[in-house]
């Protein structure tokens, strides 16, 4: 086999397969390069570019359905808001105790029991509300007293019956002691710490 003289400067007098193979490698080497020193920023760009398309696209998805629910949620806050302001009528105004304890009485009156006693407790000031206690002892029958609960709870105010004890006063009738502490809330327009 003869030996091919290989100077760089004699490319052209090269054998043709040669001459293949160092233009394959310089082609190869120039698509690299002009990648490298041209493309490659240019591609890195287009895909930064495309990424935050699609975080765009996300958010924009994400606002379009927020928008879309925003009627509904508003139509929900007002619905609340109205609800809101009828609980607020329901809690007593510092001005209705009086005029809850007068349909308290009124309502042991026409359930036909006996008010033995009724009696305020301390005020219980919480954060956002401030409840009221009364103790109350009345005396009746079973079905008066379940009718005085029952009284006690169509009035237009929010009072709830809490830790009463039923006692039979004699053994001969069916005549009923019954304690209880009724508590009444007024929401408090500005938040007092505890």
């Amino acid at each position: 086999m003869q030996r091919v003289n290989m100077d760089i400067n004699e490319i052209p007098y090269w054998p043709i397969a040669y001459q293949l193979i160092v233009v394959m490698i310089v082609t190869v080497l120039s698509v690299l390069g002009a990648y490298h020193f041209f493309l490659k920023d240019t591609y890195l760009e287009i895909q930064a570019a495309m990424d935050k398309e699609d975080a765009n696209l996300r958010s924009l998805r994400s606002k379009a359905l927020q928008a879309a629910e925003l009627r509904s949620v508003k139509e929900n806050v007002k619905q609340l808001e109205e609800n809101y302001e009828e609980l607020m009528l329901q809690l007593p105004g510092s001005d209705d105790l009086s005029a809850i304890l007068a349909s308290i009485d009124n309502v042991g009156v026409q359930s036909n029991l006996k008010i033995n006693n009724m009696s305020w407790s301390e005020p219980s000031i919480e954060r956002w509300y401030t409840m009221y206690p009364l103790n109350m002892q009345l005396e009746g029958e079973y079905n008066q007293v379940g009718i005085f609960s029952a009284g006690i709870a169509d009035l237009s105010r929010v009072v709830s019956l809490n830790d009463f004890t039923l006692t039979r006063i004699n053994m001969d009738n069916e005549q009923l002691r019954f304690q209880v502490n009724a508590a009444y809330y007024r929401f408090n327009e500005v938040g007092h710490e505890k």
